[in-house]
């Protein structure tokens, strides 16, 4: 079994630096996704350590996650210290209650950015539109599709700004992303699978696309839509579902990038279907689709 990884807070700011200097990958929101673990540690400050090496006071913790974008520590290290098991499930205590205060911190920050992008008024007296996309690293499909979006808008003309991560340390938070766009005060912005509506200027352009089927579309609440939001959807299923919430929808297939995948004709072609990707088989519950795929011939080869 496959030793999982956790970001990590230290006593020991040595031992802190060990880990560190392994680049372990950690566990993120995403099971399918990992980010280089994140070795915080208490102590003196170490020379020259690398960049997942942080040094992070006790004093510090509260303020330092008020703002930061990256993960919080899952894990406490209390080798080369004399805590008791009491001591230990006490600060384990007090460090998971200060990070639920700098949580309530960070979400009145990002209150106040809601407020002032919805009030960001976009100057379209200039020639160039800006399109503003935004995507998470911890999504296994949505983040390719958004940067070919991007690309797509920066052929034709516009000024865009992709906005995910800055490195593998970070998390998907909502304020680096809001004062990004306020920043930048977009003509357009892009969506997948959410509205991400009710927080942006009445003149601001707002294309929504569905790919996945969305407990929003599935509820019974009706959906908040503005006279500038346009909505697309991947299948017929998805548009239906849309139609079902009085929201209009047409078609959009997935938006590819043809400067890398196109056709080849040097390739010689042959009667062949190869597919890379995850098996759902195990998840299949409809009997005629499982008497169809047992009854499909194909093979399976396992890539390291």
């Amino acid at each position: 079994m496959q030793e999982k990884y956790l970001d990590t807070y230290f006593f020991d700011s040595n031992f802190a630096l060990e880990i560190a200097l392994k680049n372990n990958q950690a566990e993120t929101r995403n099971p399918n996704i990992k980010g280089l673990q994140i070795c915080y540690y208490n102590g003196e400050k170490l020379k020259d350590a690398p960049r997942n090496c942080i040094h992070l006071p006790l004093d510090k913790i509260y303020s330092y996650f008020i703002t930061t974008n990256h993960r919080f520590p899952q894990f406490v290290s209390f080798k080369n210290t004399d805590f008791s098991q009491e001591d230990r499930e006490s600060f384990n205590k007090s460090l998971t209650e200060i990070l639920q205060l700098s949580i309530i911190a960070n979400n009145k920050i990002v209150n106040k950015y809601y407020s002032k992008v919805k009030k960001n008024t976009p100057d379209f007296s200039k020639k160039k539109i800006r399109v503003y996309v935004s995507a998470c690293r911890e999504t296994v499909v949505m983040q390719h599709i958004s940067k070919s979006i991007a690309k797509s808008f920066q052929n034709m003309g516009c000024e865009v700004k992709f906005y995910i991560q800055k490195n593998d340390m970070e998390a998907c938070g909502a304020l680096a992303n809001l004062k990004t766009q306020y920043k930048f005060n977009p003509h357009i912005i892009f969506n997948i699978n959410h509205f991400n509506n009710e927080f942006i200027h009445s003149s601001v352009h707002n294309f929504v696309w569905f790919q996945d089927t969305m407990k929003v579309l599935q509820e019974d609440e009706a959906i908040f839509k503005r006279k500038n939001d346009y909505v697309f959807h991947l299948t017929k299923g998805l548009g239906t579902l849309l139609k079902d919430k009085k929201i209009n929808s047409m078609y959009q297939n997935f938006c590819i990038d043809s400067d890398l995948y196109k056709k080849r004709k040097n390739i010689k072609r042959e009667n062949k279907i190869i597919y890379i990707g995850n098996s759902y088989f195990s998840r299949i519950e409809n009997q005629l689709d499982k008497k169809i795929c047992n009854e499909s011939s194909y093979e399976e080869v396992k890539v390291e």
